[in-house]
């Protein structure tokens, strides 16, 4: 008996964000293994290194709409995230990240290149002020925290100009609880499941990367000859399409010295 052919297909959860009219206004996007379990496993790293280079390489991320994506502090300070089109991608810190004068760095730096952050499962008892106040958006878990500790997170967030997206809302009493707190987005079962979204790979031509590497590896690189391999590999072609334009060497010394 021959064994089963591998499944060459790609997979994300994708659970929608919507906004007070309760219009489209984006996606959370979440690391799947495969088209049945709709639940994480997995080493996170790994996970939001997948997640990145999905975004890169399947064409149901090519979206206008605003793209939630869980980041790891690695992704963060290793600035791999910029790989991502800072125009549409939310950057999501988790309530367990560790937090230090390199992250927070980090934070500013991709901050000043557009991108914006997202506090996840934010709580108002166990918070870094230095991510407060670098927030654009808050995450209000409603299973986790009821009225009174919500109350607590808004009055931290007083005097700053950030949204509040409303999270795990599953009943029409979750809903109108958070509009009537001042929460403008809402994610939840009430509104949508998580549906997992499938493309198919292109698979990489082995050889290609081999030789991409050794050309790499020289000095001077022989920009000719990277161009002719890198139109070899279709995938690798359309993950650069969609690598964010790098900003010119001038536009850099203006940013450092901003």
């Amino acid at each position: 008996m021959a064994p089963p052919k591998p499944d060459l297909h790609r997979f994300l959860g994708r659970q929608a964000i919507l906004d007070r009219n309760m219009d489209l206004y984006g996606y959370e996007l979440l690391f799947r293994t495969d088209r049945v379990n709709d639940a994480f496993s997995g080493d996170p790293e790994d996970a939001t290194n997948q997640t990145i280079d999905c975004c890169l390489s399947m064409i149901s991320c090519s979206s206008h709409k605003r793209l939630f994506i869980n980041c790891t502090r690695n992704a963060l300070v290793s600035m791999s995230v910029k790989l991502l089109p800072s125009r549409t991608i939310v950057l999501e810190l988790l309530e367990n990240i560790t937090v230090d004068a390199e992250l927070v760095r980090a934070c500013k730096e991709l901050k000043r290149s557009g991108f914006r952050l997202a506090l996840d499962d934010f709580s108002p008892h166990d918070h870094e002020a230095e991510l407060v106040e670098l927030a654009d958006y808050v995450k209000v878990d409603f299973r986790a925290f009821g009225r009174d500790a919500r109350r607590e997170i808004y009055e931290i967030f007083r005097n700053q100009k950030v949204t509040f997206l409303a999270e795990k809302v599953e009943t029409l009493a979750d809903v109108r609880a958070a509009q009537a707190e001042g929460n403008t987005l809402f994610q939840g079962y009430f509104h949508s499941r998580p549906e997992i979204i499938a493309e198919a790979q292109i698979s990489p031509i082995q050889a290609v990367y081999l030789q991409l590497f050794a050309l790499l590896a020289k000095s001077p690189m022989d920009d000719k000859k990277v161009e002719r391999l890198l139109l070899m590999e279709p995938s690798l072609c359309y993950r650069l399409l969609r690598v964010p334009k790098l900003p010119h060497r001038r536009e850099q010394l203006r940013q450092q010295r901003a």
